[in-house]
């Protein structure tokens, strides 16, 4: 007999979404020999350099930890290190042929399993799925459309018809 799930709250919704997420990032990544977080460099270089400052900022990494992943991904030769133009201080990291080979596949491969997870949403949840999901990603309040036939909330009941306030 299956067991239904129980549901969870939103912190442990959130943790189990992140683990199944970074555990995806682990899988891919492993199967090339990379870490989740040069797995995530990868698909972040898809079609642009940046420099090592955005890149650590992007992963919450520190330019000591960035520094040490770039220069084992350029050791491999999957990326390059230029001069910005723009600062000279400064290098731009991009992909080299090999880079962006294995960038787009592990990146397909990534987005594929992520798109998947929508699968199992059921159809009426579908519609609200992404504005919410920008919306914690971002750190914004969502407006997404409710069920006009829902029971209201009292603090719902400022709200516009149709929208659920944050």
């Amino acid at each position: 007999m299956t067991q239904t799930p129980r549901p969870l709250g939103i912190s442990s919704a959130l943790a189990a979404l992140s683990s199944t997420i970074e555990r995806i990032f682990v899988e891919e990544g492993r199967a090339h020999g990379l870490t989740p977080q040069q797995t995530h460099v990868l698909c972040l270089l898809d079609g642009q350099a940046l420099v090592m400052g955005e890149i650590g900022r992007v992963l919450d990494l520190e330019k000591s930890s960035v520094t040490g992943m770039v220069d084992r991904l350029e050791r491999r030769g999957l990326v390059r290190r230029r001069q910005n133009p723009k600062d000279r201080r400064a290098s731009l990291i991009g992909l080299t042929t090999d880079g962006a080979r294995l960038g787009r596949e592990v990146h397909d491969r990534v987005t594929t399993r992520l798109e998947a997870l929508g699968d199992n949403l059921p159809h009426a949840l579908r519609p609200n799925a992404l504005p919410v999901l920008n919306a914690l990603a971002n750190g914004s309040a969502p407006t997404v459309d409710a069920d006009p036939d829902a029971p209201r909330t009292p603090h719902q009941e400022g709200a516009a018809p149709g929208n659920v306030p944050a």
